[in-house]
């Protein structure tokens, strides 16, 4: 895998050169409409932004009742033929922003395919129905949990002036709306699924993961919102390692977490800005040695808490593609 993941990381610099080009791509006209799922009204599949060499991604709109929010679903298909337990797929938050990236990424893999015989996941990003690339409102209600009371934060982090836990009702529109209508419109491995967030997005990844790990099979949380309402995800980490920690996981997940080395500067003391003391530190060290659960960190080198992002997400598709072939080989 060593010169797998050597190719891929070659031609990253070719492809953020399309990227840029494939942020300004404009949707064209309807391409099919297919049969909606769930008693929900009709779901038209359109041709999305454009790749090298002529590739469309597609794209639709899905509602989810419980708050009357229109999402706007990306989808990248790799051209490759599926593998017989069908592509990996992954989850994307924030999908108006990090799908340009991803989707240009997982051309690169695909391009390099006939070499290496690994096609890249199928990608689906979960956007909102918008001009901009962040929806603040509505990300704020849907990636942030319910709690009891008023919210507490840091002194150097004041309260959101939105709505906020609206993660349940979220994990519930992936689970009973979208993952069903991918899993019927696209061939897809439903023991082969990840989901990716950052910032507030890898709040909502550890979220899911704590309330409902069966839900993925790996979790990426990148610059994850950890500190949130008094270390919320520290104190609920608790909780999960006393469940779990006896018996184990019934089923295997991994964790990866990330954060971007100048972010830690601009959030920790100078005595404090050392890798040990990371909020995914405490985070990881809280679930340590709980058998099926497989937790890695990584401080991203120069990147700040935006542009941690984009490598996260690279880093998330080359560890799919790992787990793809080893799922592979095991069988």
């Amino acid at each position: 895998m060593n010169s797998l993941k050597s190719a891929r990381i070659t031609s990253l610099s070719m492809y953020l050169i399309c990227g840029l080009c494939l942020m300004m791509g404009k949707v064209n006209a309807t391409e099919m409409t297919l049969t909606p799922t769930l008693q929900t009204p009709s779901i038209a599949i359109e041709k999305g932004i454009t790749l090298a060499g002529g590739t469309r991604n597609q794209q639709f709109k899905l509602s989810n009742p419980s708050n009357q929010r229109q999402y706007l679903i990306q989808v990248y298909q790799s051209q490759t033929p599926a593998p017989k337990a069908g592509f990996p797929v992954i989850y994307l938050l924030d999908g108006n922003a990090a799908f340009p990236y991803a989707s240009v990424m997982a051309q690169a893999i695909e391009f390099s395919y006939a070499r290496h015989h690994q096609a890249p996941p199928l990608i689906v990003a979960i956007g909102y129905d918008i001009d901009s690339t962040i929806d603040v409102k509505a990300r704020t209600f849907d990636y942030t949990p319910p709690i009891q009371g008023e919210l507490i934060s840091p002194e150097n982090r004041p309260n959101p002036p939105y709505p906020i836990g609206g993660a349940e009702q979220f994990y519930q529109f992936i689970q009973t709306q979208l993952k069903p209508f991918i899993a019927k419109h696209y061939p897809v491995d439903v023991q082969q699924q990840s989901l990716f967030g950052h910032s507030y997005g890898g709040l909502f990844t550890l979220f899911t993961m704590l309330n409902h790990p069966d839900a993925f099979q790996h979790y990426y949380a990148a610059s994850p919102s950890i500190w949130w309402h008094d270390d919320y995800l520290i104190k609920q980490a608790q909780l999960f390692q006393k469940k779990y920690k006896p018996s184990g996981m019934e089923q295997p997940i991994t964790v990866h977490l990330s954060v971007g080395e100048e972010e830690l500067k601009e959030h920790l003391p100078q005595s404090a800005q050392v890798e040990k003391n990371t909020d995914i530190a405490r985070f990881a060290n809280t679930l340590s040695n709980i058998k099926n659960m497989q937790i890695t960190q990584q401080v991203i080198a120069d990147a700040s808490h935006f542009e941690a992002m984009f490598p996260a997400i690279n880093h998330a598709l080359n560890r799919i593609l790992d787990h793809a072939v080893q799922d592979s080989q095991s069988k």
